[in-house]
């Protein structure tokens, strides 16, 4: 009980402080809203880090079950190869042999006509 006790106090004494900083942080963010100096940017991103730190913990006492977004495996997000269409009762194909690759940010757009 006394281990726990300890580590229940260790855990308010870093939450605390945690919450601490993240109130500095927000109000420093506030204050300074127009620069976008490379040091600026790494407060912000240390700001959000720090909020995804104190949600993630939110989460914990509560009993949630967490489950952290997996690593990026690649460049591509999708790639096709050789696409083909065409409805049950129709004898034209609406796609042939289409191929392309989507990349993280691509934009794309379908033109053609409707119906």
């Amino acid at each position: 009980l006394e281990a726990k006790a300890a580590r229940m106090a260790a855990n308010e004494k870093a939450d605390s402080r945690r919450e601490k900083l993240i109130q500095n942080e927000l109000a420093w963010i506030r204050t300074n809203r127009g620069n976008k100096r490379s040091r600026d940017k790494a407060r912000v991103a240390r700001f959000q880090k720090l909020s995804d730190e104190e949600k993630m913990a939110e989460r914990k006492r509560n009993g949630a079950i967490i489950i952290p977004p997996g690593r990026r495996l690649g460049n591509t997000v999708i790639e096709v190869k050789n696409l083909s269409f065409q409805h049950d009762d129709s004898d034209t194909k609406l796609i042939d042999d289409l191929s392309f690759t989507l990349f993280p940010n691509s934009v794309i757009g379908i033109v053609g006509p409707n119906g």
